[in-house]
């Protein structure tokens, strides 16, 4: 009974070599290869799966035994390590709020290179400050925050940030 079993392991091989496609190996194979290019061979007493582009690599089954042919493998390629950037910033910013236009929820990014007593304020198009966002002391890093204009007209803003010596001016927009 193994001889014939050989036998059919060795025509299955060659079928699967000799199918007329072009064969090509994966440069990694998963353990649902059949979208990858895998092949199913079954019949009553056995049941292939192999994988293209390599020799052969499946299960054979029958009623008494299961043979697990070939290699599966995870391929983990390491390309590299490098540290996350947990530097603090080297200046005060003031960035670009996010989104903008809004309607009516906006996110101010700001850096704080040193402990300072930090001031975000909002002003109308006329220079009159709508509202003060923050007036806090403040570690280094980096902060958003956020402003809802939900009690504002439409129109043009400007947000202001100062601490210790720095000024910065942007514009906003908001929609309604």
């Amino acid at each position: 009974m193994r001889k014939y079993e050989s036998i059919w392991l060795l025509v299955t091989f060659l079928i699967l070599i000799m199918s007329g496609s072009v064969l090509q190996a994966q440069y990694q194979i998963s353990q649902s290869v059949f979208g990858n290019g895998g092949v199913p061979i079954s019949s009553a007493a056995y049941s292939i799966n192999s994988t293209v582009g390599q020799t052969f690599i499946g299960k054979v089954l029958n009623a008494s035994y299961q043979h697990d042919v070939g290699f599966w493998y995870s391929a983990r390629v390491y390309v590299g390590i490098e540290a996350i950037d947990d530097q603090l910033p080297r200046r005060f910013e003031l960035y670009q709020n996010y989104p903008n236009p809004f309607n009516p929820v906006t996110h101010i990014k700001y850096a704080v290179p040193k402990s300072s007593q930090v001031r975000i304020e909002i002003y109308n198009i006329l220079g009159q400050r709508v509202q003060t966002l923050l007036n806090e002391e403040k570690p280094p890093g980096y902060y958003v925050v956020e402003f809802d204009a939900s009690s504002l007209a439409s129109g043009f803003y400007i947000y202001r940030m100062q601490a210790e010596g720095f000024v910065d001016i942007r514009k906003m927009i908001v929609t309604k």
